[in-house]
């Protein structure tokens, strides 16, 4: 399922999503870009995998080229107005290749935004960085993302330095004064690479 959004408000509630593949580097099950207002609300994200794709940044005069394999099971990008994930199984997925990211979940929303995770079960996904859930937020510091009562567990990552479950990212050129706060209440999860601002239980 993929859902180009052009600020427009998204809901993706109770759906089963399974067994799929995408060779566009982004979302093996589900890929949403530029929502408004994002929800995900009672899904089960199963068994996807996506691979890698070629792809060129920068400008004409100075191209860079690489490599992408973003969010196996879900990839989410430039939730304008934040992401409520509430109630969903998202276990099996895969993002292959040695840049991919998010093997369960990429999610990245706009600056002063919050991305809220709630009562959902990450197992089992695998990717190179961020196995579990991989976050970045764009294109500026300053949001927020709140976690509470999630299972994040038994997710995998090939990098040493890649957090298996919980990996939060500076975005690029962004090293200073990244101000995103993360809050962590009452969730399971084994290893995350990134500062966690509060967390309990």
């Amino acid at each position: 399922l993929e859902i180009d959004a052009d600020k427009y408000a998204v809901t993706v509630q109770n759906c089963i999503i399974k067994n799929n593949t995408s060779g566009a580097g982004r979302g093996g099950g589900l890929s949403i870009s530029s929502a408004f207002n994002l929800v995900l609300e009672n899904n089960q994200i199963l068994d996807n995998s996506v691979r890698e794709r070629r792809v060129i940044t920068g400008s004409a005069d100075h191209p860079v080229e690489g490599m992408e394999s973003r969010g196996g099971g879900v990839f989410v990008w430039n939730a304008w107005n934040g992401i409520v994930a509430r109630n969903n199984i998202v276990a099996g997925n895969v993002a292959m290749g040695d840049s991919s990211e998010g093997g369960g979940m990429y999610l990245s929303f706009s600056c002063g935004r919050s991305a809220q995770l709630i009562n959902n079960t990450v197992y089992g996904n695998h990717a190179n960085e961020g196995g579990g859930i991989h976050f970045t937020d764009i294109p500026s510091p300053g949001g927020t993302i709140n976690l509470y009562n999630n299972i994040v567990y038994a997710n995998t990552a090939v990098c040493n330095e890649g957090g298996a479950d919980l990996f939060f990212m500076k975005p690029p050129g962004i090293a200073e004064g990244w101000r995103t706060t993360v809050n962590a209440y009452h969730n399971n999860f084994s290893r995350a690479l990134g500062t966690i601002t509060a967390s309990d239980g």
